[in-house]
């Protein structure tokens, strides 16, 4: 077994020259040559930046994380071998200020046939350029390119062991570093570049349906690279804490593979149980890629801090053991010094939570010291959704922010630079498109401004920023997150209403009626209509209500159950206003809206994705139904009035006149009386109808005439009158003597008995030679 070596100083490999030339003659012509010679490029070369391009080969097997097939196998649960990686961040920083441009690429490997995408090998970072940073000038847009390009490295589950796959997308990164180097650009030195990859597993490919010819694409590939003159050094590092893989079979597969070291044996290394695989890992690759400083001798260096950071951390190397804390001058931007802490003999360190933003000075030229300021960003997670979404889904996202506000959340702070948020999200057919983000108003929280539709089943990547201005108008990024958000396939079903009709209005009896309802599904793509035990859960439901358009929101709604039937849900559902609409008379209508809602929390079957209500789009509000009031209700209502009316008129035409009129005949205390009179022998004939308190009278109708005949009168009555005052009036209605037809009617009026002032008729009809009247006394009592 062999372990990582320790890091061994690296020296000066070219010895120093001196060149003598004794003849003077000789002086012009040579420094002729070496100006030529300097000023002329060398046949050959190249100008591109020295630097060095990564790939990192990362295993994220099952036996790697404990999950999967490798059951209780966990060589690396916690990340370890994403932590090294990370670990380089300083160290490409360091390289960059020394005029080194690095590059990038990360393969994380799974299963070769795994159902999902994401279980497959793939490349988690492609071709990030850390590009050198001039010197003397500010450091922190770097580091936040290095911190990014590590962001979505973290330890995930992927299934299987596809090393063959992965090695072979490593060659490609490595051909397309080859042929593509980078740019010339400020502050990068000219010089070679080296090409390295870098393997992290537990020891053994294994992937489901390829184990057969995993063996010879590995060995193709190791070949390939060792033939290839511009492929510089391929490193192994194992774990095996568990699963023997490594000791068993592979270890000496990979030794063979790997670049030689020193020693000639190659650069495969057993990371032990008792070792820390971030050091081990991070300190041997800080002696390979090409080694910088953390600040430059002579040049005043600064770090320009962006708002909202967690912390700031600086590491102090003393060029001198024991170096006294006031040599020490590392300023804040109010230029005030910063103490030191956790000193050593040879470093020491400065810790600042929530650190001020602004230029931050790190040392001055010819300081005995060198700094590395290490930035902590305060960190935004997703917390919605939390789980896999359906397919079809409108779902909001949502984050919460690590920051300077109650329970340590994020609150936009007064003086400090505004932030920014905006997010991206690429679907799974690489479809990339902006997300609005806002903050929510409370501490810690930021949305998306509107929800987001998830059409295609797959994994969506959704990366966050969040990002500040500072005075000089160059951005930071204070804020930064990339999550995966599973999307599982779905059925779109929609909602509608095959019953009632929303063309024609639905007629009120009384401001009531029952309407048929008739709910349906169908494929919200293709309308194929759906049964309903193939959209809902066994045992769930629906119910349907109403409300009136225009009502109060909180009024309760009245539901109604629907009950499964053939082929949708029915019901017939009560439309009660509580009151006759006779608004709603004459054409008019109101608006009427159906809704429906679960009755279990998620009705749905597994697979299916409720997009709402077809007529609508909304999810439980229905369409609009038009209602207006039948018009019998005013026909029916005007036949009770007529009647009303009728029965009053017949009730006062036999009691209410008679009351007023008896009223009247007490207050004026008369006993008025109807006579009938012979003029000739008016005491034998004399016939008397009181009328006191009467309406109506129309017996006795015998009277006697003058020659002693007794008459029987057809159709005889008095009625009478309801005068004003003292008035006394009536109508009398008879049959004339010896009329077979025909009736005489004679309205008499008195006001007093006077013998000249009497109310008098004379009879009609009677035999010549006699005479009668009809006399009207008042009857004063």
């Amino acid at each position: 077994m062999r372990r990582c070596p320790s890091a061994a100083p690296i020296g000066n490999i070219w010895p120093s020259a001196r060149h003598h030339n004794r003849d003077p003659n000789m002086r012009l012509p040579t420094l002729l040559v070496i100006f030529l010679f300097i000023a002329m490029p060398a046949l050959g070369t190249t100008t591109v930046p020295r630097g060095t391009d990564l790939v990192f080969v990362i295993d994220q097997s099952g036996s790697m994380m404990g999950a999967g097939a490798a059951g209780s196998t966990a060589n690396d649960p916690s990340g370890k071998r994403i932590e090294a990686i990370k670990a380089l961040g300083e160290h490409l920083l360091s390289s960059a200020r020394n005029g080194y441009v690095n590059r990038l690429s990360v393969i994380e490997f799974g299963g070769r046939n795994a159902r999902y995408q994401k279980s497959r090998v793939q490349i988690t970072v492609s071709r990030k350029e850390i590009p050198a940073v001039p010197r003397g000038q500010d450091a922190s847009g770097a580091f936040t390119k290095i911190q990014a390009a590590f962001e979505p490295i973290k330890p995930v589950f992927r299934g299987d062991t596809d090393i063959g796959k992965a090695l072979a997308l490593a060659q490609r990164e490595v051909e397309w570093f080859r042929d593509n180097p980078p740019a010339l650009g400020p502050g990068a030195e000219m010089g070679q570049r080296e090409r390295i990859v870098v393997m992290v597993t537990d020891g053994m490919p294994s992937a489901k349906g390829a184990n057969g010819v995993q063996r010879s694409e590995i060995e193709t590939w190791t070949r390939r690279i060792k033939q290839d003159a511009t492929f510089s050094k391929f490193f192994v590092f194992g774990f095996n804490d568990a699963s023997n893989y490594w000791e068993n079979a592979w270890g000496d597969i990979w030794r063979r593979a790997a670049t030689p070291d020193q020693d000639g044996e190659g650069g495969a290394y057993l990371i032990r149980s008792d070792e820390d695989a971030v050091d081990v890992i991070a300190d041997y690759l800080k002696e390979i890629i090409a080694p910088g400083i953390a600040t430059t001798p002579g040049i005043t260096d600064f770090y320009t801090a962006p708002a909202y950071l967690k912390g700031l951390n600086f590491y102090i190397d003393y060029q001198q053991p024991y170096l006294p804390d006031n040599r020490i001058n590392v300023l804040d931007p109010d230029g005030n010094r910063l103490p030191t802490t956790d000193r050593a003999k040879l470093s020491a360190a400065i810790r600042l939570p929530y650190p001020a933003p602004g230029k931050y000075q790190l040392r001055t030229g010819g300081a005995p010291y060198n700094v590395q300021p290490l930035p902590i960003f305060a960190q935004a997670r997703l917390v919605a959704p939390v789980r896999s979404v359906k397919q079809y889904d409108d779902v909001q996202l949502g984050y919460e922010l690590e920051g300077r506000g109650a329970n340590g959340l994020f609150v936009p702070q007064a003086n400090l630079p505004q932030v920014v948020f905006k997010a991206k999200m690429t679907d799974p057919n690489g479809v990339v498109r902006p997300v609005p983000m806002q903050y929510a108003g409370r501490p810690g929280a930021v949305v998306s401004q509107n929800p987001l539709r998830f059409d295609v089943a797959g994994d969506y990547s959704i990366k966050l920023t969040g990002t500040t201005k500072a005075n000089n108008q160059s951005e930071h990024v204070v804020y930064q997150s990339e999550d995966m958000i599973r999307v599982d396939n779905a059925t779109p079903i929609q909602a509608y209403f095959a019953a009632p009709s929303f063309e024609d209005p639905i007629r009120l009896w009384q401001g009531a009626t029952n309407v048929p309802i008739d709910l349906r599904f169908r494929h919200g793509h293709t309308g194929t209509e759906l049964p309903v035990a193939d959209v809902l859960q066994a045992g769930a439901g629906l119910r349907v209500g109403w409300y009136a358009v225009g009502s109060d929101s909180d009024a309760e709604i009245p539901m109604t159950d629907l009950a499964a039937g053939n082929p949708g849900l029915d019901a017939s559902m009560t439309l009660d206003f509580g009151r006759t609409r006779w608004d709603l008379l004459w054409g008019n209508t109101a608006g009427v809206r159906l809704l429906i809602e679960p009755t279990t929390a998620d009705p749905w079957r597994a697979g299916m994705n409720y997009a709402g209500i077809a007529e609508t789009g909304d999810l439980w509000v229905g369409p609009e139904l038009q209602v207006t009031e039948s018009p019998w209700v005013l026909l029916i209502w005007a036949a009770v009035l007529l009647v009303l009316l009728l029965l009053a008129a017949l009730l006062w035409w036999f009691y209410g006149e008679r009351w007023l009129i008896e009223r009247s005949d007490k207050r004026f205390k008369r006993e008025p009386r109807l006579v009938f009179s012979v003029p000739r022998s008016p005491a034998a004939s004399q016939k008397v109808w009181p009328l006191k308190g009467a309406r109506i009278v129309t017996d006795p109708r015998l009277v006697t005439l003058a020659d002693g005949d007794i008459w029987s009168m057809e159709k005889f009555r008095i009625r009478r009158l309801r005068r004003p005052g003292n008035k006394v009036a009536v109508v009398v209605r008879y049959r004339p003597h010896g009329a077979k037809k025909g009736v005489a009617t004679r309205r008499l009026e008195a006001t007093n008995d006077s013998a000249t002032q009497r109310a008098r008729h004379s009879i009609q009809g009677l035999p010549e030679g006699q005479s009668a009247d009809f006399v009207l006394f008042v009857g004063k009592s």
